[in-house]
């Protein structure tokens, strides 16, 4: 029996595989985004990691390969650090020992550009500028992009890894290819729609949405503590924005005073920060995958 884990990362197309192809391996038992943060937690003991391991693993008849997929395995998105990622790691060790890694790296470029257009119109509740939303977040960031410590850490406990960079898969049957490789089972073809770039699709509604985030929610989730009043906002604006109201009141806003043009890019100082991070991932390679 093999376990595989896959675990990211985060903005990889990790929902495609997870509602779309997981599910569809007939031959796998597929456990979809298991709870992760207890496992963010140093000097678990074997009871705990054993209670954890049969609810995650409900229903499974003990013959079918594994396949559990979190991203959060690598890592939790803007609260990341390599303490986390080695307390998860060590953790999914402990529980499976012999487990096999799938994992898919990102830019850090695009994985940013991403993560900011998907917090500001997706998501839609940042208010930030993308400098000032780095600049919160940059301890984050700069842990999070050290792919090198990423790939020993997962090397140093597990024997078998599959790794590919997001931006050398263009579409979804290149997708399925690595992934059936990484399970060793043959190829199968799926709809072969090309990837889709939401990062510049997004990017031009950023200016718009960052506008109306600051317009409805400015100085009101700052009025409530962190509650469950604040969160059910959170929800009812996350819908409101899915209405078609939205759509003209995003073309009234476009043209309006609220509208502050290249607040989507970042200081020159923390442009090279990023650099650094995207000249090492560049020289990363995955000759036999």
């Amino acid at each position: 029996m093999n376990v595989h884990l896959h675990i990211g990362l985060h903005k990889t197309g990790t929902t495609y595989l997870q509602y779309n192809i997981f599910p569809s391996l007939k031959d796998f038992h597929y456990v979809q985004l298991p709870p992760w943060r207890i496992l963010t937690q140093a000097n678990l003991s074997v009871q705990e990691l054993e209670k954890y391991k049969s609810e995650i693993l409900q229903g499974w008849d003990g013959q079918k390969d594994l396949i559990i997929s979190n991203e959060f395995f690598s890592g939790a998105i803007e609260k990341f650090s390599k303490q986390q990622l080695i307390c998860i790691l060590d953790n999914l060790k402990q529980l499976f020992p012999q487990a096999k890694i799938i994992i898919v790296l990102r830019s850090p470029k695009g994985y940013f550009n991403s993560l900011y257009n998907f917090r500001v119109v997706s998501r839609g509740f940042c208010t930030k500028s993308m400098s000032d939303y780095y600049a919160q977040n940059k301890q984050y960031f700069l842990e999070k992009f050290d792919y090198d410590f990423l790939l020993k850490a997962v090397s140093d406990r597990f024997s078998k890894t599959s790794a590919i960079k997001y931006e050398e898969i263009q579409d979804n049957n290149q997708y399925v290819a690595f992934i059936c490789k990484a399970l060793a089972i043959p190829l199968f073809e799926v709809s072969n729609d090309v990837k889709e770039n939401t990062s510049s699709k997004k990017g031009t509604q950023v200016k718009t949405h960052l506008a109306l985030n600051r317009i409805l929610l400015s100085g009101l989730l700052e009025s409530f503590p962190e509650s469950h009043l604040k969160n059910y906002l959170k929800v009812q604006y996350f819908n409101f924005k899915k209405t078609k109201l939205i759509k003209k009141v995003l073309q009234r806003i476009e043209k309006s005073k609220f509208v502050v043009n290249n607040e989507n890019k970042l200081t020159l100082e923390q442009q090279n920060e990023l650099d650094h991070f995207i000249k090492k991932y560049d020289q990363l390679h995955f000759p036999n995958l």
